[in-house]
This record gives C-alpha cells, structure tokens and sequence, in this order.
C-alpha cells in the first residue's frame, strides 16, 4: 500500500517571537524542571540529526498511509509544535493545526515520537531547550 505518494514539506515557523515561556508541563516518566526557559528565538535552532534533508527521509520512510484513509481531500498543510529540550529527546507534541481526518493526525504524532533524539538548540553559546514548529503538507497523487 506504499505506493501512493505523500509529499511532505518542511518548514519552520513562528521563529520571529522573541518570547520565552516556562514549561509547566510534567512528563510521566521524569520530572521536568518546571522553571526550564523554553526559547522561541535562538542564535542556532534545534536540529534533527543530519539535518532537513535527513528528517524529510525519515518522514517519508516511516509514514505509512493505507489507502483507504487516502479517500477524499487529503490536501492542506499539518502545523506540528514541539519541545527539543537540552536533552535532544522531544516532548509536548501538539497540533497548531491539523486535519479533519483522526488517523493521519495520529500518524503524524506516532512517527514524531519515532525519532532520535535531535541536536539541541544553542543560544549565547548555551545549549537549550526550545520550541520547533514543522509544516507538514500532504497530498495524494
């Protein structure tokens, strides 16, 4: 069922805020220092390893639509927002936008927690925590 083609873009977004929040939010498995400055805006951003380039081949190697959820207009743009911690391992994955259809929003969700850890961000040659925003379009062709 692989052989239809879903195009993915990746973008990042919503880099010109200048604000920083702190994370309230507590993992299940570990305590999260919950007066973390999360950046917005860093001197060099998180990084997934080897790259755009490399995450766009991750996506379209671990994404799996079947057919069946193809059916109907599956065009438009999945607006993903995550934390990379210091730690490169993502947390609080949420939707700023996402489609009307459940499975490939849950698809979406289930290979983001697939991947390796990322190259933390570096701001005033600190290692950081910050948000990342993925654009993440598709269509059936």
């Amino acid at each position: 069922m692989r052989n239809l083609v879903l195009i993915l873009y990746l973008l990042v977004l919503f880099k010109n805020s200048f604000a920083q929040e702190k994370s309230k939010t507590v993992s299940s498995k570990k305590a999260v220092n919950i007066h973390e400055k999360i950046y917005h805006v860093v001197d060099q951003n998180a990084e997934f390893p080897g790259g755009q380039g490399q995450m766009g081949r991750f996506l379209q190697k671990n994404i799996n639509i079947p057919r069946s959820e193809m059916i109907g207009n599956l065009q438009g743009s999945i607006f993903i927002k995550f934390i990379v911690p210091k730690s490169g391992k993502i947390r609080n994955i949420s939707f700023i936008n996402k489609t009307n259809n459940e499975y490939l929003n849950n698809e979406y969700i289930r290979v983001i927690k697939l991947m390796p850890k990322w190259k933390p961000a570096i701001h005033k040659g600190k290692i950081v925590s910050s948000y990342y925003n993925l654009l993440l379009g598709a269509e059936n062709e």
